[in-house]
Parts: C-alpha cells; structure tokens; sequence
C-alpha cells in the first residue's frame, strides 16, 4: 500500500506487517521491562521485611557451603554471563523472527529468563569480590 507522508512529500511503499511487528517488539519490551520492576520490588519487600534473612539463615553455619562457592564463583559465574548473553540475543532472534504477533507476553517472559539470569552471575561476581 503506497502511503503518502505529508512532512517530506515522499511516497512510500509501506507494509501492514511492518507496523504489526513494531508493535509486538513494543509489547514485549514493556512486558519484560513491566516484568522486571516487579521483580526488582519483589527482592527489595524481601530484604525490607527481613524474610530474606531468615531464609539465609539456616545456611549461615555451613562453612563448606561458604567456601565451595567462593571458590568456584568467578570463572563459573563469567562463563555463565557470557553464555547468557548469547541467551539473550538468541531470545531476541527468536522474538523477532518466529514469535506470532499475538504471543507477546511469551516472548516478553523468554526475554526476561535470559536478563534475569544475566543479572543473577553478574550480581554473583560482584558479590564474590569481597
């Protein structure tokens, strides 16, 4: 369908598939960005309240838990950023090309698998730089 643009007197060719496929990266993205606030607040109303600390604290005496994972956190969590942000991008491969128009709020939570999981080793490696 040609489309006439007023603003630069150009015609253009324009294609409806085009507008529906923006409009379902535009939900996804709200979606997963939605997605992660929520959780974000979810993680803070834990720390507030004090509950994560009580689920931390039967873990607290078990020393070999403590040292295990410091040793073994920094190359396992890189490893791990890197391989997630391959995630990510394929994701968003996967979001752009096969993903059906109507099925937004799937591919928003496949996103948001693959950030969360980036934010995880990520938050890992700066917590075992103590």
């Amino acid at each position: 369908m040609d489309r006439y643009r007023p603003q630069s007197g150009i015609r253009v060719v324009w294609d409806e598939g085009v507008e529906a496929r923006a409009s379902f990266i535009q939900k996804t993205y709200a979606h997963l960005f939605a997605a992660i606030i929520l959780f974000v607040a979810f993680e803070i109303l834990l720390f507030k309240s004090g509950v994560a600390a009580r689920i931390a604290a039967p873990m607290a005496g078990r020393w070999y838990l403590v040292l295990g994972g410091f040793m073994l956190v920094s190359w396992f969590s890189v490893g791990m950023v890197a391989l997630a942000g391959a995630a990510i991008l394929y994701d968003t491969s996967n979001v752009l090309h096969r993903y059906p128009h109507d099925r937004y709020v799937g591919a928003s939570l496949a996103l948001f698998a693959s950030v969360a999981l980036m934010f995880w080793f990520v938050l890992r490696i700066f917590i075992s730089r103590d």
